[in-house]
């Protein structure tokens, strides 16, 4: 990912263990990803 900052790209906290995130993008689409500082997996 280019920018994982980038405002077309909305991030929320997950309430589970690890680093766990929801990802929103596009046009309602969604992903869990996992966040490590400024890298995306």
């Amino acid at each position: 990912m280019a920018n994982p900052d980038h405002p077309s790209l909305r991030f929320k906290k997950l309430n589970s263990p690890g680093n766990l995130w929801s990802l929103r993008f596009g046009g309602g689409y969604r992903a869990v990803c996992r966040r490590d500082g400024e890298n995306v997996v």
